[in-house]
């Protein structure tokens, strides 16, 4: 009965999530454990306990797991009943309240009180900030009616009627049989004639509630719609990944019901959206007055899921046994049957998996991540989502067998368990008999575990389902390890197995463990153990690994009765950590040399010489004409860069592939220089939308300027008169010195530069002019500054002002081996010019262009160009295109600056590269478009310590780049740290005695300890494509959250607090992970290493951190953390190496 009320279980106001108690033990021969603790005070009546408890695996690893308890907080709880969902105005509606103890049955002599109160909203029009007018809201909770009911084995009812419309509240109080209160309150709509004032926020939104949460195929779903404009017409759509069913209608109530008869076609869900539009209710105001009459129109939309079994299909599968040993024969029956009662059964198909249930228990969705059923028929967003069968049964994992054939000195009488698979079987396409039955066979490998059946079943149309059955595997010995997940060269550790004796009787086993392998020693022991029933028990080998490649352990333990024999294989890799040193150039010439001097003291079986050359420094620019060609909006800004864009794309079209097609480039300058008059004020500056004086825009005004000039330049006609305005504008600008209030003198100098350059070609300057400026140098941001210098170079006489302008520019500059990045920091105010760092830096190139074709330029500027081109085209990140308009239109024009000084003769050339005479290589470039190539030489005995030449012939026309690389690893790993236009820091903590403790060379450990990695990079400038990669010691294993076995509360203790004199502390910006699409945002979790991604990342602190645990003991090798951009690992930054020794083992 209890069923059907409505109850509540929290004190009002109150709604908390804590930890209640914690504590740490051993488990008994049964491997149970009891805990006792006593629950306090809360402000949850009845709800549920969650139980995490984590146990240590043969490794030392927790392994956890979950469950729940039902709580309850009182001995009495009272219920509502009200049957009716919207109540209506003038008729009398029933209300029934009963009382039950915590099971849920009905208890006698419990008194209720029962309140009824309406919700009166008063509404008013308030004059706000900007002289714009604002709704504010007051809602007061008036009593309707009062009455007492004693509730026995049946409910008690009462009744009342409402007098008007609108929102009701009905209350039941209660005391227990201790005294202690527990109320319940429920709430109910009126409809009926009348008005009814609802709260509205001002974004348009409209209310709408559904009768329930859910409803079936040939139901009626009925939902109240919150009107604010009673007798207003309404536009009702049912819509999913379109619109299914729509229709219009009038509301004449502030209570409008809506009812959608649910059609089969409507499974999973549909959304229904209404929008509804009120038209003039009065005369417009006058100049200067808010139109407060105005039309006006509220859009809402409600999700209703659709839940009904008619679609779905049952699976059953069960095993001709229960338990089996290893290499088995396994039978497995399978039967599919519609869940509908009575109905028939299409033909059927099946995907069959047979998973380990270790991997299983990893999944956090269990079943339900395999269920297709719940996976198809749920009801998604509004947005489409695909979803991929194949994907979800398998997920991404590549599942093969691993280890060795069966073999090795056990003898005859046991077998080699060597054998081990995730999965046992897999057929993905399984036809089901006219019954819906079907039987597979398959032999077990190795493992001695639990293995999950897992059937997915479909029909040719849109029925489906899944199920499944587990059954076990194991036998009377058995033999598991608890190791290392890999090793380096040098680790010293104990390797161990734990025995388990499956009988219920003591048994004395014999255990031989023995290794093989890159090893310093020989490792071998022999000894007997007692083996209590049921219990496991550990033994170890020491040894000491020396060289790389496969550790192959073999553990063998039996008696006269039974016995147990595997092996199990260990990847050990070499001590080293790679390093990159880099020189970067260009050329025309028919040859060009590059010494490479190899340090004394490295690795000769890893690295070498390589040389990437390439055609173009300009690549990929294809996305940046397609993200404007396709560019929907129409402000004058975005319209005038649509068409310069046009204009560039005639000029860049040997770098542009074939594909991309632009039939409307070639007449698009003119038409949008024909709008040019449309944005114009009278004034003769530029508006985004609207030609007043008040709407103009100082920036804009000078982007037009420029823009006109770059037209101008690539032979479009320019509108004189526009232009000859817009000139004027400019001027009375620069004398009046008269800019919008919310510039800073920053933007306003920044802007007046960018007028400058627009004005200086046209002879409308004199160097008098733009000397005049010179006190507002330094208050430009580097955007001014470079259309300052562009403005004096245009200007004869200004020569001295040139180079310090250029002085101050290369300033802000960081420069690493092949690339140059300028930045600086800006308030967030220079939005409103568009600012960008990488517009900035494209301004500059053009700038630095220009002045590198003059004398005294061509000495200061150098190479900067070609290195800040590299930066410019990296700066993307993984996308085809910059961020928004103006980054793309700048970086475009200022690649076309570069092409028409360095790179107007295609490319028809070969490429040959030796080092000391000795040919390694070559490649051929016909094209702009034709990719880089790489060509390598290996690292040989003969060259450390010696110094070699790097020679590159080029024979053809067209300029050569050229990257020369060496990558080398030092016999011993470094023991400082390094920084190379990146710095790192990496610290190991543990909590101890409820404090954080930094660990120090050597570190020590025990074995099952958790520990912090924290990760901190400072950046001085951007960088691209940066990863950070953390090699794990042998003795740790990540903890992933993302796995249903890992602990949460181990996981979460790498976002607790920090030791005294750790790194956190030395700065308060740290970005941590995920903080934005311009930071790491991709982790990859390994047993060997720890990897962090990025695209793109701007100039300052980011801080990353995991957990990891103590796996196994032994001293191990922590090799260097090291962050380096991918694309050009000179780049990087390196922690120095660090020991790690794990306590245990005994």
């Amino acid at each position: 009965m209890a069923r059907t009320f409505w109850f509540d279980t929290l004190l009002p106001g109150y709604w908390e999530q804590r930890d209640i108690y914690s504590s740490e033990g051993a488990v008994n021969a049964q491997g149970d454990q009891e805990s006792e603790f006593t629950l306090s005070k809360a402000g949850i009546l009845y709800g549920q306990l969650t139980v995490e408890s984590a146990v240590r695996d043969d490794r030392g690893k927790y392994v956890a797991s979950e469950a729940t308890a039902r709580y309850v907080g009182r001995d009495r709880f009272v219920g509502l009943r009200q049957s009716e969902w919207v109540l209506q105005k003038g008729k009398t509606a029933t209300i029934e309240t009963l009382v039950v103890d915590e099971f849920g049955t009905p208890a006698k002599g419990t008194e209720v009180k029962l309140t009824v109160e309406y919700r009166q909203t008063l509404a008013s029009r308030v004059k706000g900030s900007g002289n714009a007018y604002i709704t504010r809201f007051e809602h007061q909770w008036l009593a309707v009616d009062e009455t007492t009911r004693e509730p026995g084995s049946e409910p008690a009812a009462f009744t009342f009627t409402p007098e008007k419309p609108g929102y009701y509240r009905i209350t039941a109080v209660i005391e227990d049989r201790d005294g202690r209160p527990q109320s319940t309150v429920m709430y109910r709509w009126a409809a009926g004639a009348g008005e009814v004032i609802w709260e509205n926020g001002a974004d348009n939104a409209l209310s709408i509630i559904p009768e329930k949460s859910e409803a079936k195929i040939g139901e009626k779903a009925r939902f109240l719609v919150q009107n604010p404009y009673p007798g207003a017409k309404a536009l009702v759509t049912v819509e999913r990944y379109g619109v299914l069913k729509s229709w219009v209608t009038t509301f004449p109530d502030s209570t409008a019901m809506v009812e959608v008869e649910v059609e089969p076609d409507y499974l999973p869900g549909f959304y229904l959206c209404v929008t509804l539009f009120s038209p003039r209710v009065d005369k417009p105001m006058g100049d200067g007055e808010v139109d407060l009459g105005k039309p006006a129109f509220r859009i809402g939309c409600v999700a209703m899921p659709v839940r009904d079994p008619y679609k779905e299909l049952v699976v059953t599968a069960k095993p001709d046994r229960e338990v089996y040993r290893p290499r088995d024969q396994v039978t497995v029956d399978l039967k599919v049957q519609p869940r509908q009662a009575g109905a028939k059964l299409p033909p059927t198909e099946l995907a069959v998996v047979v998973l380990d249930e270790a991997v299983f228990d990893l999944i956090q969705g269990g079943k339900n991540y395999y269920d297709v059923y719940k996976g198809f028929y749920t009801l998604d967003g509004l947005d489409l989502r695909t979803y991929n069968l194949l994907m979800q049964l398998v997920g991404r994992q590549k599942f093969e067998k691993k280890g060795a054939s069966p073999g090795g000195d056990g003898g005859p009488d046991l077998a080699m368990r060597s054998l081990f698979k995730f999965v046992a079987y897999w057929n993905p396409t399984l036809r089901t008999n006219a019954k819906g039955e079907a039987r597979i066979t398959f032999k077990l490998p190795d493992n001695l575990t639990g293995w999950r059946v897992l059937a997915l079943a479909v029909t040719p149309g849109d029925r489906m389902g899944l199920g499944d059955v587990g059954f076990k595997v194991n036998q009377p010995t058995e033999l598991r390890p608890a190791l290392p997940n890999q090793l380096l060269d040098g680790d010293s550790v104990k390797a161990g197995f734990t025995v388990m004796n499956r009988t219920d009787h003591e048994r004395t086993l014999t255990v031989k463990l023995a290794a093989r392998g890159p090893l310093a020693a020989p490792a071998e022991v022999t000894t007997s153990v007692v083996a209590p029933p049921y219990k496991r028990v550990n033994v170890w080998l020491p040894l000491r690994t020396q060289g790389a490649g496969e550790l192959t352990l073999t553990a063998r333990a039996s008696d006269s009765e039974d016995g147990d024999l595997t092996e199990v294989k260990i990847p050990v890799r070499r001590r080293l950590t790679l390093e990159t040193a880099a020189t970067y150039g260009t050329t025309t010439a028919a040859t060009v040399e590059e010494r490479i001097a190899f340090p004394a003291g490295i690795r000769s079986d890893v690295g070498g010489v390589s040389v990437v050359a390439a055609p173009t420094v300009i690549g990929n620019v294809a996305g940046a004409f397609a993200y404007l060609r396709d560019y929907p909006y129409i402000c004058w800004e975005q319209k005038l860069t649509k068409g310069v864009m046009a204009s560039h794309y005639r000029q860049l079209r040997a770098y542009l592939p074939p594909d991309l097609i632009w039939p409307e480039a070639a007449a698009l300058p003119q038409q949008t220089l024909k709008l040019a008059r449309d944005y114009q004020a009278p004034n003769g500056g530029m508006a985004y939308y609207r030609a007043g004086n008040e709407y103009v825009s100082p920036y804009l005004s000078a982007y037009t300027a420029l823009a006109f000039n770059w037209l101008r330049a690539a032979g479009e006609e320019i509108p004189l008169e526009v232009e000859k305005s817009l000139h004027g504008y400019l001027l009375e600008l620069l004398r009046r010195d008269e800019f919008p209030s919310f510039y800073s003198k920053g933007m306003g100098s920044t802007v007046r530069a960018v007028a400058l350059a627009a004005l200086a070609p046209h002879n409308k300057l004199s160097k008098a002019d733009l000397e005049r400026y010179r006190p507002h140098l330094h208050e430009m941001s580097l955007f001014g500054k470079a259309h300052y210098l562009q403005a004096l170079l245009a200007v004869k006489g200004t020569e001295s002002l040139r180079d310090e302008v250029a002085k101050l520019i290369l300033a802000h500059a960081n420069e690493t081996g092949g690339k140059f990045i300028f930045g600086e920091e800006l308030d967030a105010i220079y939005q409103q010019i568009h600012t960008s760092t990488l517009r900035d830096n494209a301004a500059i190139l053009s700038a630095l262009l220009l002045y590198a074709e003059t004398p005294a330029g061509g000495k200061l500027i150098a190479d900067v160009p070609f290195k800040l081109v590299r930066a410019i085209t990296q700066s993307r990140g993984g996308r085809d295109r910059w961020e928004n308009t103006q980054e793309n239109i700048f970086c475009l024009n200022a690649l076309i600056d570069y092409r028409r000084l360095y790179e107007q003769e295609k490319p028809a050339m070969t490429v040959r590269a030796q080092l000391d005479g000795v040919p390694f290589g070559s490649a051929s470039f016909k094209a702009f478009t034709d990719p880089a190539v790489t060509l390598e030489r290996p690292t040989t005995a003969a060259d450390p310590g010696r110094t070699a030449t790097v020679r590159l012939e080029k024979e053809g026309g067209g300029r050569l780049y050229y990257a020369a690389r060496l990558t080398f690893a030092p016999l011993q790993l470094p023991t400082t740290s390094a920084n190379a236009g990146i710095e790192v820091q990496r610290e190991y903590s543990v909590e101890r005695k409820g404090k954080w403790e930094l660990l120090k060379s050597p570190m020590t450990i025990k074995s099952g300890e958790l520990v912090r990695v924290d990760l901190y990079l400072s950046l001085p400038a951007a960088r691209h494509f940066v990863v950070v990669d953390d090699p794990v010691p042998g003795g740790l294993e990540p903890v992933n959250r993302d796995l249903a076995t890992a602990s949460k509360v181990d996981d979460d203790k790498a976002e607790k607090r920090y030791a005294g004199s750790s790194w956190w502390f030395r700065f308060n910006d740290w970005r941590e992970y995920g903080y934005s699409r311009w930071s790491f945002y991709h982790r990859e979790l390994r047993h060997h290493a720890v990897r962090y991604y990025s695209e793109y990342l701007s100039a300052g602190n980011y801080h990353l951190s995991y957990v990891a645990q103590a796996i196994a003991p032994g001293e191990f090798t922590v090799p260097p953390l090291v962050a380096e951009e991918m694309y050009d690992p000179d780049v990087f930054g390196r922690s120095p190496a660090a020991v790690l020794k794990v306590e245990g083992g005994e």
